[in-house]
């Protein structure tokens, strides 16, 4: 059975895309089930202000220890090795030392640790087993696939370095990061054994506070790539309901994946030729979803929904479009007169009515202004009563339980 991997699979818009790529998919294949797996973790800025910094993978694994992995795409040409240290060349004079790279990595993830008391209190000192390592899936010192970089230095073994080789298939990269973490517990006599439950309480730990301050982070930016085998079985049924359904309306907690699914739905029906409006109250999260779906179309190969004078996806705010027809709406009063001007600029052949209409964080202006869905529904064909309307709110987790204001929208 797959492992889960927390993360989702690199895309060809990714940097290093091919050797991440193939990483994810051993670690996925073959990783033990009880192994935690993360790409792209996000760690905290480190004590001196540097910047947070993400490594590639970071690997759970029981009774062994803590693994971060850094993929480099690299080949024999753009490798120096000198004093025991590995440097990319990018020309110019411009180098990088690797090795400092992910020591520094497997640091700001010991300060962040000592910071956090839970995890302080478990491992005094980071005493559990922290090793960091350097996957090169083209690249060997022993010349393996014609990469030969010269004669390996002695002792080049215990430098943390995972070669070619071990990316043959997903067994032989398995025990390679295996290795790895047994080397580094065997040269520290004072680390812990990282039991089943030390595991358990760093990876509860690490996810719940992994996001904290990452202010560029959206999960759409990944999830739009995801395939249909990596959803849940809720979200697969979700995604069901909502094709099925002319009138959809999911309402349930953060992080769920609820704005992936509307976004699934919404790129579906445009391919379908129908025309849709895809709206939500954060602008800033429109023009995430707006990018992630161009780049998406751009590695299908396929039309772009998103273009011409009258596109089959609009991706926008509530606030753009009724203010294309009412400049100075902001109060419940205003509802009415936008909704007359939306039906007149309808009669008029002045907007062309959408399709499907796909609202998004609904619980933000639908609650706010009772009436709001009658003006909105004027934006679909059919209207309330006969168009194709799916709603994605987090309304009774947020305690929204007015009864008059819920009665109103339902």
């Amino acid at each position: 059975m797959a492992t889960s991997i927390i993360g989702d699979r690199p895309t060809k818009m990714t940097k290093g895309y091919k050797g991440e790529a193939l990483v994810w998919d051993l670690l996925r294949a073959a990783a033990p089930a009880d192994w935690t797996i993360w790409y792209e973790p996000y760690l905290a800025r480190g004590e001196s202000g540097s910047a947070a910094r993400n490594p590639d993978f970071m690997v759970s694994a029981p009774g062994l220890g803590v693994l971060l992995l850094e993929v480099k795409s690299l080949t024999a040409g753009e490798l120096t090795v000198e004093n025991r240290t590995i440097w990319a060349d990018y020309g110019d004079g411009d180098r990088k030392d690797l090795l400092k790279q992910v020591r520094g990595q497997a640091q700001r993830l010991r300060e962040t640790i000592a910071r956090a008391p839970k995890l302080r209190d478990r491992f005094p000192y980071s005493s559990f087993n922290l090793a960091y390592a350097l996957g090169f899936p083209f690249w060997s010192f022993a010349g393996s696939d014609g990469h030969q970089l010269r004669t390996a230095p002695e002792g080049w073994e215990k430098w943390n370095v995972i070669e070619s080789l071990a990316f043959r298939d997903g067994d032989e990269f398995i025990a390679r990061i295996a290795q790895v973490l047994t080397d580094q517990s065997r040269a520290n006599q004072n680390l812990s054994a990282f039991s089943a439950a030390d595991a358990s309480t760093f990876v509860a730990w690490f996810n719940g506070v992994s996001h904290k301050g990452r202010t560029s982070y959206d999960p759409v930016l990944s999830l739009i790539a995801r395939d249909l085998d990596d959803f849940t079985s809720e979200q697969v049924d979700a995604q069901n309901q909502a094709s099925e359904l002319d009138k959809y309306w999911l309402d349930s907690p953060p992080s769920v994946g609820k704005t992936f699914i509307a976004t699934r739905r919404a790129i579906k029906e445009a391919y379908k030729s129908r025309r849709v409006g895809f709206l939500m109250e954060r602008r800033t999260i429109a023009d995430r979803i707006k990018k992630a779906v161009q780049a998406q179309m751009y590695e299908w190969g396929t039309e772009d929904v998103m273009s011409g004078p009258l596109p089959k996806l609009q991706i926008t705010t509530v606030s753009s479009v009724l203010g294309g027809f009412y400049p100075a709406w902001r109060k419940q009063k205003d509802l009415d007169v936008i909704a007359l001007s939306i039906v007149e600029a309808r009669e008029a052949g002045r907007f062309k009515p959408f399709d499907v209409l796909v609202l998004d964080q609904a619980e933000d202006y639908l609650l706010n202004q009772p009436g709001m869905i009658n003006v909105l529904a004027e934006l679909v064909e059919g209207g309330l009563s006969g168009g194709k309307i799916k709603i994605f709110s987090d309304i009774i987790h947020q305690g929204h339980t007015n009864p008059e204001k819920q009665a109103a929208l339902t």
